[in-house]
């Protein structure tokens, strides 16, 4: 029998937890979700089946995600670019040179050249909001960006439930955007590459990406469940691309930029058993400190696998987010280097019960100390390097919102165990 934690086992002890989580068995269309996305989602969830296709093509998906009401099933691995996609940091199969070619109409013929010749023509300071660059190559950039945006960008129409078929079904490339949309069950895929090529440079801070591979905006009753988000083309900080400015700076050239972002008006949102992996920027919960949003907002976050991510696990602002029973770690092989698991920012309250942190995270809660956020937290094994970070969070003796679904917390020290063994695409069968 559930039971609701909050209301009647808050003070249960730890050694009796983990008796409780039972694994799915199928996924299905018509399934519907646990955690804040179940908060006000009626009887039904994502689209009815009354449209179902199933897809392996670019064009095919574009088509259906965007008309909403569908049962996109997702057979096999598409490349959303139509065979853009680059291989490695400098491109070198040619992936990308005849749209370079064509955009700069034969004056850029690769993806290394363009580069170099963008970041020629820029100083640190160079800011793509005023002077962006000081040749050709800035009108080449914005022109670039706009393409592979077309390419890219796949706006996810209200009712739509998209479902990989096999451990082999995902995206590569794509940026799921969900803006003002609702009532959306994306389930069973990998979602791998949403690189940005083409990054505009920001004063004092480089060149940075846009794109993920969900980008969440004023969204609602939206579920995430049994994904693989992850970086496969580079993997690790000293991999990224440098260019070499016209002022002697040496910057990086990033590509990536998050795996899971919500901004906005965005809530009631569960994101539940994924595989996170091998990401740096990796959930970004509320766009900046001074956001002016005054509404409240309630995500979900529960047996999810964060392995090898650097930070942001995920960073929260002006955000309520119940956190639980998701395991944390980081490998001595990765290439990338931990740095912070969860971060409470301003306006944060976060309820963090029954986590796992490995001893590969440095410092397993952190955040600003000039604006800490709330933390409550039980039931967590904390084996973290730093544990956490003082200063950068306010402690509290109770949670500090309600929780209106029935959980069930399995015991943390489990979950190094469980949580790989059912996060992510694949590790459970789809029954169409």
């Amino acid at each position: 029998m559930r039971t609701n934690f909050f209301k009647r086992w808050l003070f249960l002890p730890v050694f009796l937890l983990g008796f409780f989580a039972f694994p799915q068995n199928a996924i299905k269309f018509s399934d519907k979700p646990d955690g804040f996305a179940s908060n006000g989602s009626g009887k039904s969830f994502g689209a009815n089946g009354k449209k179902v296709v199933t897809v392996n093509s670019a064009s095919d998906f574009k088509k259906y995600a965007g008309k909403g009401g569908y049962v996109i099933y997702v057979d096999g691995m598409i490349d959303i670019t139509g065979g853009f996609m680059p291989e490695d940091k400098d491109d070198s199969s040619g992936k990308l040179s005849p749209l370079i070619q064509k955009v700069t109409r034969g004056k850029c013929s690769s993806w290394v050249e363009y580069r170099d010749k963008l970041a020629s023509g820029m100083t640190a300071e160079s800011d793509y909001k005023g002077k962006h660059c000081a040749n050709e190559a800035g009108g080449w950039q914005v022109s670039l960006s706009e393409e592979w945006g077309k390419l890219t960008l796949v706006r996810v129409s209200s009712g739509t439930t998209i479902i990989g078929l096999d451990e082999n079904s995902g995206l590569r490339g794509a940026d799921l955007v969900l803006n003002g949309v609702s009532n959306i069950a994306i389930r069973n895929l990998i979602l791998e590459d949403a690189i940005d090529p083409f990054p505009h440079h920001e004063k004092n801070d480089g060149f940075n990406a846009e794109n993920d591979c969900i980008s969440i905006i004023d969204g609602t009753k939206i579920w995430v469940d049994h994904c693989t988000l992850r970086d496969r083309i580079i993997v690790g900080t000293e991999e990224q691309p440098k260019v070499h400015l016209m002022d002697g700076a040496v910057e990086k050239y990033q590509i990536y930029d998050g795996l899971l972002d919500i901004k906005g008006s965005s809530s009631n949102i569960t994101v539940s058993f994924c595989r996170v992996e091998n990401h740096d920027k990796t959930m970004l919960w509320g766009s900046g400190d001074t956001e002016k949003f005054s509404g409240t907002r309630y995500y979900s976050l529960h047996h999810n696998y964060f392995v090898n991510c650097t930070q942001r696990l995920p960073l929260v602002r002006l955000s309520s987010v119940h956190i639980y029973n998701n395991y944390f770690d980081h490998t001595p092989d990765s290439r990338l280097r931990s740095n912070q698991a969860i971060q409470t920012r301003a306006g944060s309250k976060i309820i963090s019960e029954g986590n796992y942190f490995g001893e590969g995270i440095t410092n397993s809660v952190s955040g600003n100390g000039k604006n800490p956020g709330l933390l409550y937290e039980r039931a967590n094994v904390d084996n973290s390097k730093y544990k956490k970070a003082e200063g950068h969070y306010k402690l509290s003796d109770a949670p500090m919102f309600k929780i209106p679904y029935q959980y069930e917390l399995e015991d943390a020290e489990n979950l190094p165990k469980t949580v790989p063994e059912r996060a992510g695409a694949g590790k459970v069968r789809v029954e169409k």
